[in-house]
């Protein structure tokens, strides 16, 4: 079947999240098959319509009597090592330079391949020479940009380039550890928080109207890390949860909801033999997600393997400074359960913002006192201002 734009769209309700994120999608890709310029990069999980999207492109281009050329990049590989042998009915050369200079390119499931030199050393050729000539191209990824050869990352994020995120799938193998994905979580949005709290005081409820103020401006330009901190049941995974929610449905980002003692119990699920998910797949995707929203930190038995994994991903993340939202209910007192490198990391003014809830309880109205886990400012500042 021939793919287009009329056989995408979503059909059913326009009004969930799942449709009003794909349509967000298509009309971003309709914008630039009418008049393509610079690169479009679909990033995103398998099985998410990156490749129909592309090819839906690539065809509305050629109904518009334009020329198009599509090729799966291991395919390409394939085709230009096979050049070489003394029966070939094209030459190496004449090939690249048909791929290399073609107006239109789609470039389908990059990284893909098998990464020898020789094929890093060939792509980077072929998109560097399209970088600096400026020509329409469309890369889908079969893997996290942030993964892809650096060389080849940094033409792919170039000022040229337009990336757009798609969503994992519903039956994505970590939703199992609480992946962003609907349900309860769904429900809570920004429009639904409520900033009076169960019986707060009217200091208190200043603490929930500035969360979500700061909350609402983190999910529009998510950067850095933000760290909600606050007694359980003080509204800190309902406002999480809504980061998620927005982003996720304006194509901000694409992200991942984690509750952090599931998590690790789904990383330890992959040392069975049975199970079809690899611990190495599992700790990527939550490693280089490009928004990573962290519940529960804290709440998990603190063995050295728990603390050492988190240590890993968190400590990539700070290094890359990648957005990243935590939540804990752990006070002051209670800080020591983590690693000093954790909680230094979490609350380094340079790239983390601590956001504290004084708040009852929404469920019982437990009021006690909280100690805030660090001594910071509760006001959201991108890293622009800092």
């Amino acid at each position: 079947m021939k793919h287009c734009f009329a056989t995408l769209h979503s059909g059913g309700r326009r009004d969930t999240p799942e449709s009003i994120y794909w349509e967000a999608i298509l009309g971003q890709a309709w914008v630039y098959a009418e008049g393509p310029s610079g690169w479009l990069v679909l990033d995103g999980p398998s099985g998410t319509g990156k490749t129909r999207l592309a090819a839906a492109i690539a065809n509305r281009r050629i109904d518009l009597g334009y020329p198009a050329l599509f090729v799966s990049v291991p395919d390409l590989l394939d085709h230009l090592r096979s050049t070489f042998a003394p029966s070939a009915s094209i030459s190496y050369d004449e090939l690249f330079e048909q791929v290399r200079d073609s107006e239109f390119l789609v470039l389908d499931d990059l990284g893909e391949q098998a990464a020898t030199p020789w094929a890093n050393e060939k792509l980077f050729q072929l998109l560097n020479h399209r970088f600096h000539a400026e020509l329409a191209t469309i890369i889908t990824l079969s893997r996290p940009l942030e993964t892809v050869d650096e060389r080849l990352q940094s033409r792919l994020s170039g000022p040229s380039s337009k990336v757009l995120r798609f969503r994992a799938n519903r039956d994505a193998a970590l939703e199992a550890a609480g992946v962003f994905s609907g349900g309860t979580l769904q429900k809570m949005t920004f429009d639904r928080f409520d900033t009076t709290g169960l019986d707060a005081r009217p200091d208190q409820q200043e603490t929930l109207r500035s969360a979500l103020e700061q909350t609402q401006a983190f999910a529009q330009a998510p950067s850095g890390w933000l760290v909600l901190a606050g007694r359980i049941g003080s509204g800190k995974t309902h406002l999480a949860a809504s980061i998620g929610y927005y982003v996720q449905v304006h194509g901000v980002a694409s992200p991942l909801f984690i509750v952090v003692p599931d998590f690790l119990d789904h990383l330890r699920a992959t040392f069975a033999p049975s199970n079809p998910t690899t611990y190495d797949a599992a700790f990527e995707a939550a490693r280089s997600a490009t928004l990573l929203i962290l519940d529960d930190l804290g709440a998990h038995s603190a063995t050295a393997w728990a603390e050492e994994k988190l240590f890993q991903l968190l400590n990539h993340r700070y290094n890359a400074e990648l957005p990243t939202v935590i939540t804990t209910s752990l006070d002051r007192d209670q800080l020591s359960l983590l690693s000093p490198a954790i909680a230094s990391r979490m609350g380094d003014p340079r790239i983390s913002t601590v956001c504290i809830l004084h708040a009852p309880d929404y469920r019982t109205g437990a009021n006690d006192d909280y100690e805030s886990p660090a001594h910071t400012k509760p006001s959201y500042k991108s890293r622009g201002q800092r």
